[in-house]
């Protein structure tokens, strides 16, 4: 990931410390990645798409307030244990891949973006309104918003 980033506290991020001890990153007991927030950290360069393969117990996603280019990172919707997603003002644009499969998901603030194309976003009878039980707080707007997802916010 430090590969494709740059900026803030990444730096920091080196062989000779412990990941689990990175700034962002707090782990659990067995020392799997369960959190990573990064947010307002000035960075910019691709959000790598396969982060799910390396952080497979990834829980808390907070990339907000930074300057990524591209589009959202496809990868993320294999984030099958993934609780909270804040991907606000991250200049991520593009179309949104199907997040049916974040069934743990409570917390998803997609707002300030450049998104486009058709919308995954909860309906009555999409499949992640109907998979992700635990859905408490949904953030869309203002930004960009695909012309499906106006006025059905779930």
């Amino acid at each position: 990931m430090k590969n494709s980033l740059s900026g803030g506290s990444i730096s920091s991020w080196t062989p000779d410390i412990p990941y689990c001890d990175y700034p962002g990153v707090a782990c659990d007991e067995s020392g799997n990645v369960i959190k990573m927030d990064v947010s307002e950290w000035s960075l910019s360069g691709t959000f790598p798409p396969d982060v799910c393969v390396y952080l497979p117990a990834l829980r808390v996603l907070r990339l907000a307030e930074n300057n990524f280019q591209g589009g959202f990172p496809s990868g993320i919707s294999n984030c099958s244990l993934l609780e909270e997603l804040n991907l606000s003002s991250t200049n991520f644009g593009g179309a949104v891949p199907n997040l049916s499969g974040l069934k743990y998901l409570r917390l998803l603030d997609m707002s300030y973006n450049l998104f486009s194309g058709s919308s995954p976003y909860p309906s009555s009878t999409s499949p992640i309104s109907r998979r992700s039980t635990s859905m408490r707080t949904l953030i869309l707007m203002p930004g960009n918003c695909p012309k499906s997802s106006r006025g059905s916010q779930g």
